[in-house]
């Protein structure tokens, strides 16, 4: 799998984003979600495995979104069909983001999103915008994939494809795989355990104690 490698211009941008993180972190995340355009495959022996690359849903891969939030450890996970653009973010964040604003007492989401060109789009901004009162975009700096909270739970998933030896010889047996394991690892505990790890993580890069690679 292809990772950046951590030089000494991305080095700085993470630890002056470690830093601002760490002096505002009861705000600096509330909701992390990430599109997995890091897809699932399958291959001819049916072996399932996390790849890295297009956003493009090809032969034998699934696509899939996913949120997890630091209110009452919550998470949610769905199947994007198609080209992952812009009308198909909002129906998601319509479908799954903003219900859980309107729930007492959590009101106003901070939604943490990645660099991903959709996410900055004049569409979603406006989106947003109307929805200003229920969802506001966390400050989150470049080249901080590795310190999401989702990659450590994308990553778990994947090994227990292996270590269970589940496999696919379908993409509806794909999905199912996905949405099975998905519900045995990430339960309320495991979730609150990554949040937990935040405040460590952004510690290590101002320490450059930090991943020597990242998103």
């Amino acid at each position: 799998m292809f990772r950046t490698k951590v030089n000494e211009d991305i080095r700085l941008i993470r630890e002056e984003g470690a830093i601002r993180c760490l002096r505002n972190l009861d705000h600096c995340y509330h909701v992390f979600h990430k599109l997995c355009y890091k897809h699932f495959s399958y291959d001819d022996k049916g072996n399932i495995a996390l790849n890295f690359g297009s956003e493009k849903e090809e032969a034998n891969t699934v696509l899939v979104w996913s949120m997890i939030s630091s209110f009452a450890h919550k998470s949610a996970l769905c199947r994007v069909n198609g080209k992952f653009d812009s009308n198909n973010y909002k129906n998601i964040l319509r479908q799954y983001v903003l219900p859980l604003s309107l729930s007492e007492p959590y009101k106003r989401i901070g939604l943490v999103h990645d660099w991903y060109p959709v996410h900055r789009s004049k569409s979603v901004n406006e989106f947003l915008a109307e929805h200003k009162g229920n969802i506001f975009v966390v400050d989150w700096p470049k080249s901080f994939g590795d310190i999401m909270p989702l990659e450590q739970l994308w990553l778990e998933i994947s090994i227990k494809f292996t270590e269970d030896n589940v496999t696919a010889s379908s993409l509806g047996d794909l999905e199912r795989e996905i949405t099975s394991m998905w519900s045995k690892v990430c339960t309320p505990e495991f979730i609150k355990q990554l949040f937990k790890q935040i405040p460590i993580n952004l510690q290590k890069v101002v320490t450059n104690r930090g991943s020597q690679y990242v998103d």
